[in-house]
């Protein structure tokens, strides 16, 4: 169980840096700009927030469920790519993905796509949820990743997260 549970805690990291690298080798490499100042009013009762994050600029982990979330910002770059294609980036870390179920919805005012899926990541079983959405030229990605499944606790804490978000539009270069 607790090598589980540190073989989730790399999910999340892996699917951000993945996402990241993919998008770098496949166009001309430059520096990537992130959001700055983007509100989360999120309360992380039961959650720790995670000094190592990969590319994610917040990511927190419950140590009652072993589930890992984590918000990324992208500014100025692929604004022509749909938001089911920049999901899809995200998914395509894991090996034996099954979407489950997507869905259109309002993320701060915003049309997000909401992608929730199952894989395997080194023949551990996860089950993720991704939310995709774009806010005044920047991109941001939302993952949740339990083992086996994403409990109800987890459910909830990643909705909060995500009623939580506004941007208004800084970004760093």
């Amino acid at each position: 169980m607790r090598q589980h549970r540190f073989t989730i805690r790399w999910v999340i990291c892996i699917l951000i840096l993945s996402a990241h690298l993919s998008c770098s080798i496949s166009g001309p490499l430059r520096e990537d700009h992130k959001a700055k100042s983007f509100q989360l009013a999120f309360d992380p009762i039961g959650w720790a927030e995670l000094k190592e994050k990969a590319d994610a600029d917040k990511a927190w982990h419950n140590p009652k469920t072993g589930a890992i979330m984590s918000v990324r910002s992208l500014c100025d770059r692929y604004e022509h790519v749909s938001l089911r294609n920049l999901s899809k980036n995200l998914q395509d870390v894991l090996d034996d993905v099954e979407v489950l179920d997507t869905q259109s919805r309002s993320i701060a005012s915003r049309e997000a796509y909401d992608s929730l899926i199952v894989g395997t990541l080194d023949g551990v079983k996860v089950q993720s949820r991704i939310v995709v959405v774009r806010k005044n030229h920047c991109l941001f990605d939302f993952v949740i990743t339990e083992n086996p499944t994403l409990s109800s606790s987890s459910k909830v804490g990643f909705e909060k997260l995500l009623g939580s978000f506004d941007y208004q539009g800084e970004n760093i270069k």
